[in-house]
């Protein structure tokens, strides 16, 4: 999502259905440590964005997006945008997700160069 050559990688994590995604359960369910602040937030305007974003990005580039946005708007809810940052964090771990039906976080983990 920036210029870096940082990669998305797929992950799980569960977290029962019935409990509510807020950034202290999403802390929980992925182990990320105190010292981290989780800064949550919807995903879908994003996604929105990226695949329209050919200018930017290049028509391959959106047109992953927009495929990406298209399946995750078809098999998950609660897309989300997630950044664990830290005092002199510089190299922030971001997770873009959503949940399966019985609650399971599921989607990309990236790094996020911020300075």
């Amino acid at each position: 999502m920036d210029e870096s050559t940082d990669y998305f990688h797929g992950f799980a994590a569960v977290l029962p259905a019935c409990t509510k995604l807020d950034p202290e359960t999403f802390q929980h369910a992925l182990g990320i440590g105190e010292r981290y602040q989780i800064d949550l937030s919807p995903a879908d305007c994003l996604l929105a964005a990226l695949g329209e974003a050919e200018a930017e990005w290049g028509k391959d580039i959106a047109g992953g997006f927009r495929q990406l946005a298209h399946v995750m708007g078809a098999t998950l809810t609660e897309r989300s945008l997630a950044f664990a940052r830290g005092k002199g964090v510089v190299r922030v771990r971001i997770w873009l997700f959503g949940r399966t039906e019985d609650g399971t976080l599921v989607g990309l983990r990236s790094i996020s160069t911020e300075t």
